[in-house]
């Protein structure tokens, strides 16, 4: 799914009513949150932020959720900070 040059995963999360189709969420030591249907486990998306609570940048991801019914994350970063992710 990941391919072996992917950075281990830190978390993961699932959003079966999520409008499009069920979707896995998963959160990388790198940096990368990356979205997949959890049905086919092909990759939809890389995202991209659309509101940063912070102005840092960087850290790995240590913990992400679904919110609004599949449509966003909330991911938090291992510097603390807290980003809105579009899904």
């Amino acid at each position: 799914m990941l391919g072996p040059e992917a950075s281990p995963i830190s978390c993961a999360d699932v959003a079966l009513e999520r409008v499009g189709g069920a979707a896995l969420a998963v959160g990388q030591w790198d940096g990368a949150v990356r979205l997949f249907s959890a049905v086919s486990y092909q990759r939809l998306a890389t995202l991209r932020p659309v509101s940063r609570l912070s102005t840092e940048q960087g850290g790995s991801v240590r913990s992400l959720a679904f919110v609004e019914a599949g449509t966003q994350l909330i991911v938090a970063s291992s510097t603390g900070h807290i980003r809105l992710w579009d899904a």
